[in-house]
């Protein structure tokens, strides 16, 4: 008969400003359990936050949606029941888990009256896009869909991003030289992604379990409704890549004709304020950003923050311990621990229909990968100044 030995796993949070500020974790943690040597973290080891970081505005001008952090360094500690140096523990050394993936997609208008829009993409994604991401450590993926050149009306990604000659860097990014008009974007994501043509097709980019985000650049509307293009996407082989109508594994992003201070509005330089790509917004809880605005560092940063804020529940779940032991998914506890070291804990629900309060449920209930909280356990968790969130799992002995 197989004995069960608990291993700690602390996802601890630090509340610095700054993404991937440094994590120590010697001594003890609030329960009097003995972590790991201190180590410094440059790494989001999941996709958690720190609690309580930097909020970000409202609408669709801001960054992160108000109350949630956008960055944070997290780590796992496995320590044996009663501290180090017990016997027959599960482990007794720091391991660090996965980094939870996210494939981003963009279509750019490259149509005659894009063209300084068109400049503002070259000039920031690999700054304030990249950049922002690649600080915090995720694991991304980019796909850009445009007119592929170094012309005004052409997008080249450059490196560290990009390739040389305007190209892709796989798997990091993947040039995908589509000439995308007015109206059309949302139709040519639709028809490339499992296009014949393997110079159109990405489907191969992107990874089953990673949450999309799409990211549209234009000064116009689309020619499909926003039910026709989600429906479409839902609909894509393998089924459930982009979720499902009651869970979707998409977000949406645009950078389109409104302004600034009222999306009912048309800014100057644009031709509609996009009432699909509005809608697509308000279907996945994305966020909509001026497309007339001169500088779109602030946007595309904005963005990237909200990729980052977009994951910040969800927490890839080991299957390992050091030493080569199996975690038990069915031996899991969650829990939050606030600053003053009160511990709420968090129920396991079978799904995320069932979410009625502070509780978390698996991606897969058969073979589960990561572990997501409901969204009032999220919320609860975010609004947190010093806190942190600590998950408990079983280690099989054999």
């Amino acid at each position: 008969m197989q004995a069960m030995q608990i291993a700690r796993v602390s996802l601890i949070y630090a509340a610095a400003a700054a993404l991937g500020a440094a994590c120590a974790t010697s001594g003890t943690d609030p329960t009097g359990v003995a972590t790991s040597a201190s180590v410094t973290t440059t790494s989001v080891t999941t996709t958690s936050v720190t609690t309580g970081g930097a909020a970000g505005g409202s609408g669709g001008e801001g960054g992160a949606p108000a109350g949630q952090g956008t960055g944070g360094t997290a780590h796992f500690d496995y320590a044996p029941n009663g501290g180090a140096g017990g016997s027959n523990t599960c482990a007794a050394a720091e391991v660090k888990g996965k980094k939870a993936p996210v494939d981003i997609i963009f279509a750019i208008d490259t149509s005659g009256s894009m063209a300084n829009e068109i400049a503002q993409v070259k000039a920031n994604i690999n700054g304030s896009f990249a950049a922002v991401l690649g600080q915090g450590d995720l694991d991304f993926r980019v796909t850009v869909l445009a007119a592929k050149g170094t012309s005004t009306f052409a997008v080249c990604v450059a490196p560290p991003l990009g390739g040389p000659n305007c190209g892709s860097n796989p798997p990091l990014y993947r040039a995908v030289s589509q000439t995308v008009g007015s109206t059309n974007g949302l139709s040519l994501l639709l028809s490339t992604y499992d296009s014949p043509n393997a110079t159109l097709n990405w489907q191969s980019q992107l990874r089953y379990d990673a949450t999309k985000a799409f990211i549209v650049i234009t000064d116009d509307n689309a020619n499909i409704t926003a039910a026709a293009f989600d429906s479409g996407l839902l609909a894509k082989e393998p089924l459930g890549v982009f979720g499902t109508a009651l869970k979707r594994n998409y977000v949406f992003y645009g950078i389109i004709g409104v302004d600034k201070n009222d999306p009912s509005k048309k800014c100057p330089d644009a031709v509609n304020i996009g009432p699909v790509y509005q809608s697509l917004v308000a279907l996945t809880n994305g966020a909509q950003f001026s497309e007339c605005e001169a500088d779109y560092s602030p946007a595309f940063g904005a963005i990237a923050k909200n990729v980052l804020a977009k994951l910040s529940c969800q927490y890839t779940r080991p299957t390992n311990a050091p030493n080569g032991k199996a975690v038990d998914p069915s031996k899991v506890s969650v829990k939050l621990i606030d600053a003053m070291l009160q511990s709420t804990p968090f129920a396991h629900v079978d799904d995320v229909t069932k979410c009625a309060g502070l509780e978390w449920y698996y991606n897969d209930n058969q073979n589960p990968t990561s572990l997501t909280l409901c969204p009032d356990a999220c919320s609860k968790v975010q609004a947190e100044v010093g806190g942190e969130v600590r998950i408990d799992v079983g280690c099989l002995e054999g």
